[in-house]
């Protein structure tokens, strides 16, 4: 037993060390090697079950997410076909009860909290405390240039606040936006970062390993036809 467990874990180092080596050659994030094989598998998973769904799946007459395809290998072989079929029809006309088995499963929801016991009907129930109504807040009156009071502390939203307290708050406010604003942008460059390094790693993955994508005339006018879509949405992009 403890040899299996060896042999395991080792296993399990030497993919890790593999996908960073692969990483490193070709300048991407782990997770983007790990994402790129697991569709490979996906799309092994479907050619297995029905030949030819490798080429549809690559030229888009099986229109799936990456999502939908790394859950493939987890289903039964024989009902991957019944969910190719799906994949090849319209968003609008397709079985989606059939097609949620490829979404990930949710944890059960939690279960609501047990009902306080219901006193017994032959008791009769406490009577309610009496509200004391609590004395009308002091209004306070604007302050003036002296030190503010204890009680104009404490409610400060009730005091009219001078210019100077006006111009320094909107400082503080301006300064928090700009800084969340910065931050925001610094994450979205990172994710546009991550989209590009996973797109270009996945293409060549592909023409990699199947390398008639580029040499199938049908194949290659699909492709064609991609790339100019996406120039032409960067050149957009780019101009903005």
């Amino acid at each position: 037993m403890e040899y299996e467990n060896v042999v395991k874990n080792d296993h399990i180092f030497t993919e890790s060390r593999t996908c960073q080596r692969i990483a490193s050659e070709h300048g991407v994030g782990e997770k983007t090697v790990r994402r790129a094989e697991k569709y490979s598998q996906g799309i092994d998973a479907a050619e297995e079950a029905v030949p030819g769904a490798q080429e549809e799946i690559l030229t888009g007459r099986i229109k799936a997410t990456d999502a939908q395809i790394a859950a493939l290998p987890a289903i039964p072989k024989e009902e991957r076909p019944a969910i190719l079929d799906e994949l090849r029809k319209e968003k609008g006309k397709r079985n989606e009860n059939l097609l949620s088995r490829l979404k990930p499963e949710r944890p059960p929801p939690k279960s609501a909290p047990p009902k306080p016991p219901e006193p017994p009907q032959n008791e009769e129930p406490a009577a309610p405390e009496p509200v004391t109504p609590s004395p009308p807040e002091e209004e306070i009156e604007p302050a003036s240039n002296g030190p503010p009071s204890f009680l104009q502390k404490i409610q400060g939203h009730k005091r009219h606040l001078s210019e100077e307290d006006m111009a320094r708050l909107k400082v503080s406010v301006d300064s928090r936006y700009r800084d969340r604003i910065a931050k925001s942008g610094s994450i979205m460059l990172c994710e546009l970062q991550g989209a590009a390094e996973d797109f270009m790693f996945r293409w060549g993955i592909i023409f990699q390993n199947y390398p008639d994508v580029l040499t199938n005339e049908t194949s290659r006018e699909e492709v064609s036809a991609l790339i100019d879509r996406m120039t032409t949405y960067l050149n957009t992009v780019k101009e903005m």
